[in-house]
C-alpha cells in the first residue's frame, strides 16, 4: 500500500512570515510509535492542508533556526492512521492528542507542523467523544509545563496527583487529625494562560489549595472552572501583599510559587510572595530563564 503523501511547514529563516509549505517525507512508525493526521493546530485563523481545514500557523516565529529548513512545533490532535508492529494501546482510528518531539530529538518527523506527524506512545492520549480536536489540541505543550513546574523534584517537587485526590489542601501524612493539619497552598500566577490553566486544574487534583491571579474577566473561570480557591487581580498594586495575607490569615503552608507567564514582572511578584511568606516554602518556578537580578 503507497504511502499517504505528507507536506510540513518549513522554518527557512529566523522570525519567518509566513511558513514555507513543501513537500515531506511520510514519518512511517516503528516498533510502538504511532502515526497520526493533523486535524487542526494550536494557532489561528485558517490555514488549508490536505484532507481539511487548518488554524493558520503562527504570522511569527523566532524559534532558533539550527539546519537549513526546520519544521516546528509540538501540540497535535488528530487520528491514528498508522502503528508500528509493537503498539498494543492504541489502534488505527483512535482520536488522539500528543506532544510532538521533534525539537529535542532533532527529528523533523516528530514535529508537529505536517500532515501527518510521528508520536512516541508516551506523550499520546486518547480524545474523549464530547472533546473536538480544537479543544484537546492546545493541552499538550501546556499541560506538559505545567506537570514540569509542579511536579519535577528540582523544580516545585510537589506531590502527584491522583484519581482520587486528597481532601483538597491537605497533607498526606498519617496519624495527625484532618482539624489539625495545615493546608498546603500553591500560588499560580497567570491561571488564564494555557499553562497555568494546566497548573491549577493538576495543583487542584494534587489536593492543593490554588491561590490564583488573572485578570478580573478571568475571575470566575479561575474559580468556578479550574478551581481556584482564591483569585487575585495581577494588575493590582497591593497584589502581593493580598496573597501574603491570605496565605498568613488562612494558616496555609506555602508549598510553592508557579509563574507561568514569565513576563511583565511576574516572575519578580512570585519572588516577592515567597521572601514575605514565613512559613512554607521558597521555592518560585517560572516558565522563562530568571532575569539578571534575579539569577544569583
Amino acid at each position: 500500500m503507497a504511502e499517504p503523501a505528507n507536506i510540513a511547514a518549513f522554518l527557512t529563516v529566523e522570525k519567518a512570515y509566513p511558513l514555507e509549505v513543501w513537500e515531506s517525507p511520510y514519518p512511517t512508525p516503528v516498533k510502538d510509535e504511532l502515526d497520526s493526521n493533523h486535524e487542526c493546530l494550536p494557532t489561528s485563523t485558517s490555514f488549508p492542508f490536505p484532507g481539511g481545514l487548518y488554524p493558520r500557523l503562527p504570522t511569527y516565529h523566532s524559534f532558533p533556526l539550527t539546519t537549513p529548513r526546520r519544521i516546528t512545533n509540538c501540540d497535535c490532535a488528530g487520528t491514528i492512521v498508522a502503528v508500528g508492529p509493537a503498539q498494543t494501546t492504541h489502534r488505527i482510528g483512535d482520536r488522539v492528542l500528543g506532544l510532538a518531539v521533534g525539537f529535542p530529538t532533532k527529528d523533523p518527523s516528530r514535529s508537529a507542523f505536517q500532515a501527518y506527524v510521528k508520536l512516541p506512545p508516551p506523550l499520546v492520549t486518547k480524545i474523549p467523544p464530547a472533546t473536538s480536536f480544537v479543544d484537546a489540541v492546545v493541552l499538550p505543550l501546556g499541560t506538559a509545563t505545567a506537570a514540569a513546574g509542579l511536579f519535577e523534584d528540582y523544580l516545585l517537587g510537589l506531590r502527584l496527583p491522583s484519581p482520587s485526590p486528597p481532601s483538597r489542601g491537605l497533607e498526606a501524612e498519617t496519624g495527625v487529625a484532618e482539624s489539625e493539619r495545615e493546608a498546603a497552598a500553591v500560588v499560580v500566577w497567570g491561571a488564564a494562560s494555557s499553562v497555568g490553566s494546566c497548573a491549577v486544574q493538576l495543583a487542584v487534583q494534587a489536593g492543593y489549595v490554588v491561590l490564583a491571579t488573572a485578570s478580573p474577566a478571568n475571575f470566575a473561570y479561575a474559580r468556578d472552572e479550574l478551581g481556584a480557591t482564591a483569585v487575585f487581580d495581577y494588575k493590582s498594586a497591593g497584589v502581593v501583599e493580598e496573597i501574603v495575607r491570605v496565605v498568613e490569615d488562612g494558616r496555609y503552608r506555602l508549598a510553592g510559587v508557579f509563574d507561568t507567564v514569565g513576563g511583565g514582572g511576574a516572575v519578580e511578584k512570585c519572588v516577592e510572595i515567597a521572601a514575605m511568606v514565613r512559613k512554607g516554602s521558597r521555592l518560585v518556578c517560572t516558565v522563562r530563564p530568571l532575569p539578571d537580578e534575579l539569577s544569583e
